[in-house]
């Protein structure tokens, strides 16, 4: 319910007034949950999502994590197969997307221009953004914002042809660039708040961050393991056993014979290990605020189908929960809206999902 006081009630408040000791927040609460937000700054975190956060990582019991049968790369390629060769390339980033319209007329169609980073120009009657709010700000007006701004070396031209242009009245087109401004530089990531995850060592080193005496329990049956720090809590490290449970590590060929480690913030124990690289979170972890919450469900919607109903936007920045399902079922509602029908509709409970979000993602005021 939009009028449930617990969503603008942070779940910190609501510990405390519970007697919940800073003690159990810092040293349990925040540690486990880490691996969920990606962040140890959780003080903003709405309480209405406290019955949710315990159906994912439960406190009274042992929460099984399941994933599918083969990898990820054979799912791609099996949503991806009646598309013609070439129609899908994920390497190649969009720097730039214009709007001309069609006849000449505010109220004509777009011929919609995407220019990507190789230089190639290709021209679309539609466009869907599944990125981060950072680089959405940055395609369609050509803005740094985020992190992206403090970057150096990082610069942009603005893009006087982002559709605000010829909308049909003035207040139209103030009212839509207003929105777009607040959640396009609003939305907070969590490496813009916290830098514990900004950057995750992925090695096969067990030894060097997991004691002896909990290491082979861990590699077996666990998802993470991570260490508090007792003086600073908040400088907790947390090592992510993707071996034991990535499906390619689970071939009785591979099973138990190397560690898949991703560690975040323990370079001093890494630093003169032979390790394999490194990844970042950057621009994909929004932060889980009262603001985050309330833009998903109020003005999100508002952008659904602008420019004449040619875009639309999903991803994380765009959803309320800022989980993987959530972001790939917000791409599937808004493909939708552009003719593609829901490729699950024959599971009751997906198409009730699929139905729900797409009700939030274009509410009506």
């Amino acid at each position: 319910s939009y009028l449930n006081p617990l969503n603008v009630i942070p779940l910190r408040t609501l510990c405390r007034f519970f007697s919940i000791s800073d003690k159990f927040w810092d040293f349990v609460f925040v540690p486990i949950h880490t691996s969920t937000f990606l962040e140890v700054e959780m003080g903003t975190v709405p309480a209405v999502l406290a019955e949710l956060l315990d159906d994912i990582v439960p406190f009274n019991s042992v929460p099984r994590m399941k994933t599918w049968k083969s990898n990820a790369n054979d799912i791609i390629d099996k949503m991806t197969s009646d598309f013609p060769a070439g129609s899908c390339r994920t390497s190649c980033g969009v720097e730039k997307v214009e709007y001309f319209p069609k006849f000449g007329t505010a109220d004509a169609p777009f011929d919609i221009k995407v220019h990507d980073e190789d230089g190639n120009v290709e021209m679309f009657d539609g466009v869907i953004f599944a990125c981060s709010a950072v680089a959405m700000n940055q395609i369609l007006h050509g803005k740094l914002s985020g992190s992206a701004a403090k970057m150096p070396g990082q610069f942009a031209l603005p893009n006087h042809k982002n559709g605000l242009n010829n909308p049909e009245s003035p207040w139209y087109r103030r009212m839509l660039g207003w929105v777009e401004e607040q959640v396009f530089t609003r939305t907070m990531y969590t490496v813009d708040r916290d830098k514990t995850f900004e950057k995750g060592t992925v090695h096969s080193v067990a030894h060097a961050v997991i004691p002896d005496q909990f290491r082979d329990e861990v590699l077996a049956d666990y998802c993470n393991y991570i260490e508090v720090d007792t003086e600073k809590p908040q400088n907790l490290e947390n090592t992510f056993v993707i071996s034991s449970w990535a499906p390619t590590a689970q071939a009785p060929s591979v099973k138990g014979k190397l560690p898949m480690l991703v560690t975040y913030n323990a370079e001093d124990k890494l630093e003169k290990e032979e390790t394999e690289w490194t990844v970042t979170s950057r621009e994909a972890h929004p932060c889980l605020t009262t603001w985050q919450m309330f833009a998903s469900n109020a003005l999100w919607p508002l952008l659904q189908g602008t420019r004449h109903g040619q875009t639309y936007f999903c991803g994380s920045a765009c959803t309320p929960g800022n989980g993987h399902d959530l972001s790939f079922l917000s791409g599937l509602v808004v493909a939708s809206q552009l003719g593609a029908s829901f490729p699950f509709d024959y599971d009751p409970k997906a198409k009730a999902d699929f139905d729900r979000l797409r009700s939030m993602m274009f509410s009506v005021w």
